[in-house]
């Protein structure tokens, strides 16, 4: 009995103790030096000071989120400490959720400790110390992805609510995170109505539609406020206005001035190498007054026309170089990252480049194979948030012409999240010896937590 204690004592401490490390190394990074302000903080600011239940915050330039955490906070300081508590606290979850999926001892330690390393890689501790988006969105995911987790080992009405908060919260941390919800609603619709039997019918439909209406509620947000218009503006002038055919194009679906369009572009000095031609005309000058009409009432509606008649640029125009962007800190995310921050040394490893990412993901689907393990509903549920940040990319890249490095970073973030729980699933779940049958019975822990 002293013994057992004593070990339930000593494997408490060894998750405590690197969960109490991890969190100092996060809050310290990111109070090192000053708070960094951008563009957007000022308007986060400012949509923050709107009263709570008003137009102006719900419906205001920036999804509301963040406004409102400022709203907690008051202060960059005390904006980046508790964006920062909130990461350690989503990020904490997700490692304690994932380490559960296998058998007790260095195995589920090992799956805590490697997901608390990947939350002290630079693409996820950069933004501690800005008054941005990005920070609060990248904790969304990892509550959803442990939420997800949690779902699949069980289907029950509060697991589901769980899920449908988490879609909620990154929808309204950035916009292009609506697809998370919409899609996610759809691929839990078609597990209903694939499984009527199922015990999981009903809390599969009503999740499924509890994400429905979280995509509807924040693209109403995002039309109601105009911020649409807005990202199609920023298309226009990096992916239109320079191409005389495309300008041409949008010149017959009712656009107006297109030659006064054509003869700036023509006019425009040319770029620097590697970067993209733009042209922005004066929307406030009279010059160009229908046009500026004409994007508020119709640009969104038409550019949407525009991608759905050449659905193929959706996934050949990002790699198109230069990159079709502006404003996007030449496609380094470390453009964002404050001066004298502190890193943990395993981005190298953890945030691989895209090709060793495809390499791991390939030895993964071999292994999954070669040691016969279950394709249980967690891994499909793993699998599926890691394919869906793919979609996420494509539509954040999509979605707006400036900044797409920034934006594109939580879709990439989820597929590397997706590569990686399923690396530690083929390498950490036990199989008995001499299992290798056409029935496996892999023996990690799927069963729900307690």
């Amino acid at each position: 009995m002293i013994r057992l204690r004593r070990w339930q004592c000593d494997s408490r401490v060894n998750f405590v103790v690197p969960g109490l490390v991890f969190a100092w190394f996060r809050l310290w990074q990111g109070t090192t030096a000053p708070t960094l302000i951008w563009q957007d903080s000022k308007n986060y600011e400012t949509i923050g000071a709107q009263p709570l239940w008003s137009s102006g915050f719900w419906f205001g330039g920036r999804p509301p989120l963040t406004p409102f955490l400022w709203k907690l906070t008051g202060s960059p300081g005390a904006f980046a400490i508790g964006q920062t508590l909130i990461s350690v606290i989503a990020w904490t979850l997700l490692g304690w959720t994932v380490g559960r999926l296998f058998p007790a001892g260095w195995r589920r330690l090992a799956g805590y400790l490697v997901i608390l390393a990947f939350a002290t890689t630079t693409p996820i501790v950069l933004w501690d110390r800005s008054v941005l988006s990005e920070s609060l969105a990248l904790s969304g995911l990892a509550l959803l992805f442990a939420s997800a987790i949690r779902l699949a080992q069980k289907p029950t009405p509060r697991r589901a609510s769980v899920v449908v908060g988490a879609a909620l919260w990154c929808a309204l941390a950035r916009d292009t995170e609506i697809l998370l919800p919409a899609t996610l609603g759809l691929a839990l619709l078609i597990f209903a109505l694939t499984r009527r039997h199922s015990p999981a019918f009903n809390v599969a439909l009503a999740t499924a539609f509890g994400l429905f209406l979280v995509a509807g509620f924040c693209i109403a947000t995002v039309v109601e406020s105009g911020r649409d218009t807005l990202n199609t503006t920023d298309n226009l002038y990096v992916r239109v206005f320079p191409y005389p055919a495309r300008v041409a194009w949008f010149s017959a679906h009712g656009m107006p001035e297109a030659k006064q369009i054509d003869k700036l572009a023509a006019t425009e000095p040319r770029p620097a190498h590697g970067t993209a031609k733009t042209v922005f005309p004066d929307l406030n000058s009279h010059e160009f007054a229908h046009l500026n009409t004409w994007i508020n009432n119709h640009g969104a509606t038409t550019y949407t026309l525009w991608i759905i008649e050449h659905p193929w640029l959706v996934v050949l125009e990002p790699f198109r170089r230069p990159e079709r962007s502006f404003n996007n800190a030449g496609g380094n995310i470390n453009g964002y990252a404050a001066g004298n921050r502190v890193t943990s040394g395993l981005t190298p490893v953890l945030w691989p480049p895209w090709v060793w990412l495809l390499g791991v993901a390939a030895v993964v689907v071999v292994v999954l194979d070669e040691r016969d393990l279950e394709v249980s509903r967690v891994v499909q549920a793993v699998v599926g948030l890691g394919l869906l940040g793919i979609l996420a990319m494509f539509a954040a890249w999509n979605g707006d012409g400036q900044e797409t490095t920034r934006h594109t970073l939580e879709g990439l973030a989820e597929v590397h999240l997706g590569v990686l729980i399923m690396l530690l699933y083929v390498t950490l779940t036990r199989v008995p010896t001499g299992n290798k049958t056409s029935d496996p019975q892999p023996t990690a822990d799927l069963s729900p937590m307690t």
